[in-house]
């Protein structure tokens, strides 16, 4: 099943449990059937049934449903619905004595002299008071301004943001102190404009895509993705970190992972009732290799592996999708034992196990985190 779309359909699985447990009856001749095992089951199928059904309104009232916006009436001391008591003009005909005041709609005054200013009903209000929470960038002066465009100049393939083609001389203060450098080798860095480029990353993050450089298509490291997130809190302190967001997922869903002499089997399973369900077979990742064996890099060992492989299952990432029919994988696992231990000429091996293979998973690994 690996690979595939898994359907779990309800009606057919009751077909298929009555089938086994008659059959299991005949090779073990006993009789009468295991009815209240019979009835567990379906009662564990029913609960599926429910949460299957429950799941698909959640998800499609998350992607598709646009929350109605509700009208807010205006405050009633400046409500213009407001009947005012206007005095009319006496007439001749209008008793001394008695000078009546009416309630009309026609005579109410709406200039804006008869309402309270936004300041007056901001002192009156009783929420309390939000701040501006912008983190202040250092002043910049013209020499350092001028000193900024020169390492720009020495570091960019191109003087002017990817996004918007904005020139860095014609853009403020504030957003030449706010270019990131994407790149190793000074002199064909790619250099944006912050906010584009943080903008780009919440996006791919919310579609559960990879994150690369637009246009090298290299993934970022890790202190590239640290810079942006300090600078893009200058303009937005609560900013938040794109690689925290969680894709939505399927809570019964489970990743078991179980230490079977020098591997690791991993399974992905889903809690059904009573019972748990095996859907996926991941299959076998060494489980020897430590930082010795791979030059001191930390994200090279099996624990760093499965550790990576656990992060992706938690953040909704490791499966195409994620509720039923769910779809595996969007890395390449299921190999099996032979896999890493088949001879290869030219490749270099450690304990019986394929380094190049080892470092190919974990590098494809890396770059969906």
């Amino acid at each position: 099943m690996f690979g595939h779309q898994l359907e779990i359909d309800v009606p057919s699985l009751k077909g298929h449990i009555e089938a086994l447990e008659f059959n299991v009856s005949v090779e073990k001749h006993t009789s009468p059937i295991d009815v209240k095992s019979i009835m567990l089951k379906y009662k564990s199928l029913i609960e599926l049934q429910k949460e299957v059904e429950l799941q698909r309104i959640e998800i499609k009232s998350a992607h598709f449903t646009i929350p109605s916006s509700h009208p807010h009436s205006l405050p009633q001391s400046i409500s213009q619905e407001k009947v005012r008591q206007v005095k009319r003009k006496k007439v001749i005909t209008d008793p001394d004595e008695f000078f009546p005041w009416e309630v009309t709609i026609d005579n109410v005054q709406t200039d804006r002299s008869n309402f309270r200013s936004h300041a007056k009903m901001s002192a009156m209000s009783t929420l309390p008071k939000v701040e501006a929470e912008d983190t202040p960038l250092p002043p910049l002066s013209p020499a350092k301004r001028t000193k900024i465009l020169k390492e720009l100049k020495e570091a960019c393939t191109v003087m002017k943001d990817a996004f918007t083609l904005q020139r860095f001389d014609r853009m403020t203060k504030k957003q030449l102190q706010l270019i990131v450098r994407i790149g190793e080798k000074r002199g064909q860095q790619q250099c944006y404009y912050v906010r584009n480029i943080y903008q780009m990353w919440a996006n791919a993050s919310k579609e559960d895509k990879r994150f690369v450089d637009p246009l090298t298509r290299n993934s970022l490291s890790p202190s590239e993705k640290d810079d942006i997130m300090r600078k893009i809190r200058y303009l937005n302190p609560k900013a938040g970190d794109p690689r925290n967001v969680r894709v939505q997922k399927d809570p019964k869903l489970l990743l078991t992972v179980r230490q079977e002499g020098d591997f690791y089997h991993i399974h992905i399973a889903r809690k059904v009732g009573s019972y748990t369900v095996i859907l996926y077979d991941l299959g076998y990742v060494p489980a020897t290799i430590e930082s010795n064996d791979v030059n001191g890099d930390a994200n090279g060992t099996s624990a760093a592996i499965i550790s990576m492989i656990q992060e992706l299952f938690d953040k909704g990432r490791l499966l195409r999708t994620n509720f039923i029919p769910y779809t595996c994988c969007k890395v390449h696992l299921g190999r099996d034992i032979k896999y890493w231990t088949a001879p290869s000429s030219g490749d270099e091996f450690v304990r019986g196990i394929n380094l190049k293979k080892f470092r190919n998973m974990a590098t494809e690994l890396y770059q969906y985190l």
